[in-house]
């Protein structure tokens, strides 16, 4: 019985892991219109994917306002600029060799289209450690990852 519950807990952890993807690349609105993806929920995922553990100790506290207010964003200066914040709060021991914040905020410099800044958020992804991030991750980040590739 406990290992039903438990796998139901982690089948709904996952479940709403994932809503902020997208189904389909050519998905349209009632309007004929496609459906972009949203820049604030692809940083939030992220930012949920990561363990609180890896943040240093004074923004971990911060991790949930950061989350609610990344969701919002719609504007590609503000999601940059929320991406090196991102950078900012990661215990730097979680990040890669030869990655860093500092190397996430001087990329980030350069970047002035949502396309870049996805590039920029996969840098940062791809630059932590693969113990810095929550077990579930991986089964997330593909969709994630097709879901930066979807940002115009």
């Amino acid at each position: 019985m406990k290992r039903k519950i438990f796998s139901a807990a982690i089948f709904l952890i996952f479940s709403l892991n994932t809503i902020a993807q997208l189904k389909a690349e050519n998905t349209t609105n009632n309007s004929n219109q496609p459906i972009k993806t949203a820049p604030g929920l692809l940083i939030s995922t992220l930012a949920k994917a990561i363990n609180t553990t890896s943040y240093l100790t004074k923004h971990a506290k911060q991790k949930k306002s950061f989350i609610v207010n990344a969701e919002k964003i719609s504007d590609v200066t503000v999601f940059v600029k929320n991406i090196t914040s991102l950078a900012g709060f990661i215990n730097p021991n979680k990040f890669k060799t030869g990655v860093s914040a500092a190397s996430i905020l001087n990329k980030a410099g350069s970047v002035s289209t949502f396309t870049k800044a996805g590039i920029l958020l996969k840098d940062l992804e791809a630059g932590l450690k693969p113990e810095a991030f929550s077990s579930i991750w991986n089964l997330s980040r593909a969709n994630w990852l097709k879901d930066i590739d979807r940002l115009k």
